[in-house]
């Protein structure tokens, strides 16, 4: 047990001694466990790319898909994984390197040899990390084939369905210039004879429909005509009865055509 002489000794050496103040000095101090990089925390450390590292996670996540949480985890866990196992294998090489003399021949088999024996206790360490990390990574990646071989299929989006856009109504205007003046009706000719008036219809004979005229509209193309006789000739029968006017479908208006009375 100390005395107290002892402890106060080491209570004044301690004020002395405080470490590296300049940031250099506590960048190297920070980094002295980390000289074979076998138990670091850090994702990169800093002779490591950062570039490497982002590669490597795009390189994954764009191969595996994750649509889920649980498998973005695991695909971050193999991306970790993958890292430290290119790690290992670098820190294996400075292992060995750090235990070669200084002037010493690395080539040499006896030097090479004689750095694995000292370096037997650091690589054996390693060894178990790299163990440890390639079960991990295993295990991991079995874990993502499951709950990849667990998501639902997948349903193809509805087809598409094209409505047809409401149009606007026709515009019953004239198409062409609305200020334009209307053309003028050309003036008729004065030789040109006077268009004969026709008749006016007679009120004697009886309007109502009969089935005469329902067949006589069935021979035209336009409505049917009520009236079943020829104004000129009130005495024609109707045109079923005419062979003149059977042929055209219609009394004629000057056909002369009278039934013989007996």
């Amino acid at each position: 047990m100390a005395t107290l002489k002892q402890v106060q000794a080491n209570r004044l050496n301690a004020q002395k001694s405080t470490g590296p103040r300049s940031a250099e000095g506590k960048a190297h101090s920070s980094a002295n466990a980390l000289q074979s990089g076998i138990y670091a925390e850090s994702e990169v450390l800093p002779w490591e790319d950062p570039a490497e590292r982002e590669s490597l996670t795009v390189e994954y996540h764009q191969h595996h898909q994750p649509r889920t949480p649980e498998e973005r985890a695991l695909i971050d866990n193999l991306v970790h994984g993958e890292f430290l196992a290119r790690r290992f294998r670098k820190s294996e090489v400075k292992i060995v390197l750090s235990k070669i003399p200084a002037g010493a021949n690395p080539r040499e088999d006896g030097v090479a040899g004689q750095a694995y024996i000292d370096a037997s206790s650091e690589l054996g360490r390693l060894q178990r990390r790299m163990d440890a990390n390639n079960r991990a990574f295993h295990r991991d990646l079995d874990q993502l084939r499951l709950l990849k071989a667990e998501r639902p299929p997948f349903d193809p989006p509805p087809p598409l369905v094209l409505v047809p856009l409401p149009q606007d109504p026709p515009d019953p205007s004239p198409v062409g210039e609305p200020d334009s003046p209307e053309p003028e009706a050309p003036a008729a000719h004065p030789e040109a004879p006077a268009p004969h008036p026709e008749p006016p219809l007679s009120t004697a004979q009886p309007t109502e429909t009969t089935p005469q005229t329902s067949e006589m509209g069935s021979f035209r193309q336009s409505p049917p005509d009520p009236l079943i006789f020829n104004p000129k000739n009130p005495k024609h029968p109707p045109a079923k009865e005419c062979s003149l006017c059977r042929q055209i479908g219609r009394i004629h208006d000057a056909c002369p055509f009278q039934p013989i009375r007996y």
